[in-house]
């Protein structure tokens, strides 16, 4: 049909990476796209850390139990961040960016997962948001929004399809 809706329809959340680097030149493209992607005005509410280190993936593998677990065997992992002070739309622009950025790395042949920041909590019950602004010298103004784990992986799910039972809730004129 089109190469994008085949990468729209293939796109899942992978869960399972083979410990390997990602490569610098597909990291480098996953990044463009989300500096690129579509933003409230045109406004720089955005912007990424990027984690390499191996040690420091394993440590935040563990940051919310079984929701980050895939983190320990990715090959890098990139922090999202939205600044509220530049705009009331930063939770937008930042999830726009890290949507492009998930479809991005399905269509390099990556896996990738969106591990939510925002408003969750670790396993004590810390607000993850400033633990990981201290962990990483992050200034309060740049707000934790997602972790897109990426990885290698030697097997890719099925992409999902929609069945006549989902079309229920496609709505048209009035609900």
């Amino acid at each position: 049909m089109n190469e994008m809706i085949d990468t729209l329809r293939r796109r899942r959340s992978v869960r399972r990476y083979d410990g390997t680097p990602v490569g610098e030149d597909a990291l480098r493209t996953v990044l463009e796209i989300g500096l690129t992607a579509p933003k409230g005005r045109n406004l720089k509410s955005v912007e990424f850390l990027v984690i390499r280190d191996h040690g420091t993936l394993r440590e935040l593998s563990a940051l919310r139990g079984s929701s980050s677990g895939m983190l320990e065997l990715a090959g890098a992992a990139v922090l999202v961040l939205g600044n509220e002070s530049v705009t009331d739309v930063w939770m937008e622009d930042a999830s726009v960016a890290m949507a492009y950025m998930h479809l991005a790395a399905d269509a390099l042949g990556l896996g990738s997962c969106w591990i939510q920041i925002w408003n969750r909590h670790d396993g004590n019950g810390n607000d993850l948001e400033p633990l990981l602004q201290e962990r990483f010298g992050i200034p309060s103004v740049w707000r934790p929004v997602a972790l897109l784990a990426l990885g290698n992986t030697g097997s890719h799910p099925e992409g999902r399809s929609v069945s006549e039972e989902d079309w229920v809730r496609v709505h048209e004129e009035t609900f």
